[in-house]
């Protein structure tokens, strides 16, 4: 015990302390005192347990128990659900920003997309079926068309 938890407990004259501090005729500081002494101080709070057990038939006892039951049950569950609605709003906040992201949006598609190719899902599109909506043509790509005019652009620009 320090120096200071001795110095309270002094200052608070032990047993008679606990038995005005149960009757609730201490002051506001030295309740303060008293509150501290219990929370840091076993003899103090084996004292304080003793006196409690002396005046047991002296405190009045608790009206309506069931309701004081479930009136605290009921503030540590609304207290509880407050919580959990505090800590679930930031991170939906966050998946909502995150789907909306061009790129989030893309990886996905071009997830689905290979996972179709590994499959063969694309195989039967063109079973044939291209040889009667567009007719087979001689002439070369547009694609080769650019890339022929590009090179050959290219080609001039060089000394």
């Amino acid at each position: 015990m320090n120096d200071n938890t001795q110095d309270k407990k002094r200052g608070l004259g032990e047993e008679a302390c606990w038995d005005k501090y149960i009757r609730g005729e201490l002051n506001e500081q030295q309740t303060g005192q008293a509150e501290a002494l219990l929370l840091h101080d076993d003899e103090a709070l084996a004292a304080y347990m003793a006196a409690l057990d002396e005046h047991e038939q002296e405190l009045p006892g608790l009206r309506q128990e069931e309701a004081f039951i479930e009136d605290v049950m009921h503030k540590i569950s609304v207290q509880g659900h407050a919580q959990q609605v505090r800590e679930s709003t930031e991170p939906l906040t966050r998946k909502s920003r995150l789907r909306e992201h061009p790129l989030f949006n893309y990886v996905i598609a071009a997830s689905i997309t290979l996972f179709l190719l590994s499959l063969g899902a694309f195989d039967h599109l063109n079973s044939g079926t291209t040889d009667r909506i567009l007719p087979l043509s001689t002439e070369p790509s547009v694609s080769k068309q650019i890339m022929d005019k590009t090179a050959g652009w290219i080609d001039q620009l060089k000394p």
